[in-house]
């Protein structure tokens, strides 16, 4: 008898949990701290948790793809519309490397997606680059030329330029 209400008990705890996921993330996310901490691992609610670390990954390689996009935006636009380089246009630039350079160094394994999406990047950085600076998408080329990819690969990995 003992063994079914703690299981029933266990039960609801375990319902109540996932219902928490779904109303209020934070307080879910400290509950699951706290399970894991007490190491209650039969109340951890596992299916969520995993899918929230693989979110964690997620949110970082979407921070990175945003920065690639930004800098060869920058890029593009200068190499479509040279006017378009100012002082200013250089500040964002650096701005823009030391952020992409502080990601890699705080996760390295950025950099390799970094690499891996380049050309996803490149495919919305020419979009945006035309809406933004009514250039013609046409004058854009589909596959990015290669020394605007070089451009961009050496202000990633010019470490030297940052700091």
């Amino acid at each position: 008898m003992i063994d079914s209400k703690h299981s029933l008990s266990q039960w609801s705890m375990a319902h109540n949990i996932r219902t928490l996921y779904e109303t209020d993330i934070v307080e879910w996310s400290l509950k699951q701290a706290q399970l894991l901490r007490g190491r209650k691992f039969d109340l951890v609610d596992l299916e969520n948790l995993i899918e929230e670390i693989e979110d964690v990954a997620r949110r970082h390689k979407d921070v990175i793809e945003g920065l690639i996009e930004n800098l060869l935006i920058l890029i593009l636009t200068v190499k479509y519309k040279p006017q378009q380089q100012t002082k200013s246009w250089d500040r964002e630039v650096l701005i823009c490397q030391a952020e992409i350079y502080k990601w890699i160094e705080k996760e390295p394994s950025l950099h390799r997606h970094a690499l891996s999406s380049f050309r996803f990047c490149y495919k919305f950085a020419r979009i945006k680059t035309s809406i933004l600076h009514q250039i013609p998408l046409s004058t854009i080329p589909e596959e990015c030329p290669e020394d605007v990819r070089t451009s961009v690969w050496d202000l990633i990995n010019n470490e030297e330029a940052i700091g």
